[in-house]
């Protein structure tokens, strides 16, 4: 499965530590051997360290995937994220359980990459969104 979300935040300027709150939304395409060929998904949450060029820092949460097809549950991914740096990209990789719904107790690894926000614009005035894709693994 793919992935494509965009995280909604307001970064401050002077690249200063800092509490952020995020909306993501995304979809699921390309899903293969599944119950469902696409899903929906949106959270909210609260980033409490970040900085304009350090977004994302390991962290938990859980993420509901609601399915497309009729009749096929959310289902619901409790993760551990993990996040650093590869060529000027940032890069995070959640892993877990479903613990909910469809797939429940499968084994799920989401990886995704974000291009750097733009360090001029950190230092100015922040950043306002990064954009995230990336795919997704069930039964790992």
């Amino acid at each position: 499965m793919h992935h494509q979300q965009g995280h909604q935040m307001g970064l401050a300027a002077e690249n200063v530590e800092q509490q952020v709150t995020f909306r993501t939304a995304g979809q699921l395409t390309g899903c293969i051997g599944g119950l469902s060929a696409t899903a929906t998904y949106a959270k909210t949450g609260t980033y409490t360290s970040a900085t304009c060029t350090t977004v994302l820092r390991g962290g938990t949460g859980i993420r509901v995937w609601d399915w497309t097809a009729p009749g096929v549950e959310s289902s619901h991914f409790a993760y551990l994220v993990t996040g650093g740096r590869v060529d000027g990209n940032i890069v995070a990789v959640a892993t877990g359980p479903i613990i909910a719904g469809a797939y429940i107790d499968s084994a799920v690894r989401s990886a995704a990459s974000a291009p750097e926000p733009d360090p001029l614009a950190c230092a100015g005035d922040g950043a306002e969104r990064v954009i995230v894709a990336g795919a997704l693994t069930t039964g790992v």
